[in-house]
């Protein structure tokens, strides 16, 4: 693509670099067969190569504030990155959409409602002692708000996000330092846990799950109060310093807490860990650090895969699985065979739905804030994944099973969940709707799979 950045413009670094990615795309319109926002809407411009286009008429002429019309086929991203498994080219998409989203955060030109519900969610989903609170009062509120804010499509927004405080019931997230419970080839290496925001809130089992497997691997586990959010929703939105920040204090907590490694079990957080070398590249105090943890941050399938056999599996399971693999797994980390590859390890049937690479429609905040896009392609979603006549749905991502868990007809279980069944922990199909007891930090438990005293 043909560019006109003037040399002046071309001394900004994020213009630099934009311009390097919007000079590699050739205009094949490859990306367009796998973008999901094209294959609903048919609009070149809600396809890639005609964001890029937009992106390159913005930077060129320096618009923070774009039409309303271009800033909503921007915004519409998904951040997949499907286009990136599929460009010929090697056009980095991601980079130059985040660019383009730093520049626009604070656009004015967007709906008032939408900009509320950013805000709103900057403030409250990374940070789970306001988002506690603020779900238990959604969860008495949304039955009369809801068809309120339905009425009127620019309010949506702000109906989608009381959905997120429908389902569980918000739980304590899960900290504190628990040693191995047995040998194993984590040898007692330490071994942090990213618990991470709103699945700390609403996922909490899944925590427990993962942290059931690590320390039956031999591995000691800390969760220091002090790490949180990844930063990935502030940086989906634009708000790059507020990531760096996140990342800094994570950093800083796993550094206090000795870990020799980090692990994550959210497929979307495991990419954003894995750049902190790079968010962090400009703070001489922290960039060390970050570059020896990001080396050392596992997705969990990442680290279980080469330990598998030495691990305590119990007999199989005899349960057909349908796999939904997260685009961050797929199109980012690029790693989506190891989740499925151990669960058929432990004795799972696991079924491929058909159009396994296209997103569901959480995309970040997606779900919120683009709450149509989000509808129509998780809908599309579960035809797929109803179709295979398994028992249950895996999948790797909490933003993404909450996102299909409200019109799910299946169970909906995180992998971690279903291989510490097999590793010795409770039977995720009988308590999933099950009233989890109070642990001993005052938070829940899946009936003792984190290994406390229930």
């Amino acid at each position: 693509m043909q560019t006109s950045f003037t040399a002046e413009q071309l001394r900004q670094p994020d213009i630099a670099e934009a311009n390097a990615e919007l000079r590699k795309c050739v205009h094949c319109g490859f990306c367009m067969a796998t973008c999901p926002t094209y294959l609903i809407s048919g609009d070149e411009l809600e396809a890639p190569r005609g964001r890029i286009y937009l992106a390159k008429v913005l930077l060129e002429e320096e618009k923070d504030a774009p039409r309303p019309e271009v800033l909503a086929h921007l915004d519409h991203c998904l951040t997949c990155l499907s286009c990136t498994t599929t460009c010929p080219s090697g056009v980095g998409y991601d980079k130059l959409i985040a660019i383009i989203r730093r520049r626009t955060a604070n656009a004015p030109t967007r709906p008032a409602a939408k900009r509320l519900a950013r805000r709103l969610l900057i403030h409250t989903v990374p940070e789970p002692a306001r988002l506690r609170p603020l779900a238990r009062l959604g969860r008495f509120i949304a039955p009369l708000a809801k068809p309120l804010l339905n009425r009127r499509r620019e309010w949506r927004p702000l109906a989608a996000m009381l959905d997120m405080a429908g389902g569980a019931r918000p739980q304590r997230p899960l900290f504190g330092d628990y040693p191995p419970l047995a040998e194993g080839p984590g040898e007692g290496r330490r071994a942090a846990l990213l618990t991470g925001c709103a699945q700390g809130v609403f996922g909490r089992a899944i925590s427990e799950a993962t942290l059931h497997l690590l320390r039956m691997a031999g591995f000691h586990v800390v969760i220091p109060r002090q790490a949180g959010c990844c930063g990935a929703m502030e940086e989906h939105l634009g708000e790059h310093a507020r990531a760096v920040r996140r990342a800094a204090a994570n950093v800083r907590a796993w550094v206090e807490a000795s870990a020799e490694l980090v692990v994550i079990d959210a497929s979307g957080c495991a990419g954003t860990v894995k750049e902190y070398a790079a968010l962090l590249k400009d703070d001489p105090a922290m960039a060390r650090n970050a570059v020896r943890l990001a080396e050392n941050a596992f997705e969990l399938s990442e680290l279980l895969a080469p330990l598998a056999d030495a691990l305590p599996w119990r007999a199989p399971r005899r349960k057909r699985l349908v796999w939904h693999a997260p685009c961050s797994l797929t199109h980012h980390l690029r790693i989506a065979d190891q989740p499925k590859g151990l669960l058929e390890r432990v004795g799972f049937e696991v079924l491929e739905p058909a159009e396994a690479h296209l997103c569901c429609g959480a995309g970040g905040a997606n779900a919120v804030l683009e709450p149509e896009i989000a509808a129509t392609l998780r809908a599309r979603k579960l035809d797929h994944l109803h179709a295979a006549a398994a028992d249950a749905i895996a999948s790797a991502n909490f933003g993404c099973m909450r996102n299909l868990a409200s019109e799910a007809r299946l169970p909906l279980f995180h992998y971690a969940q279903l291989l510490a069944w097999a590793a010795g922990g409770p039977d995720p199909f009988l308590t999933a709707n099950r009233r989890m007891p109070a642990t001993r930090d005052g938070g829940a438990c899946s009936g003792g799979t984190c290994g406390c005293a229930t």
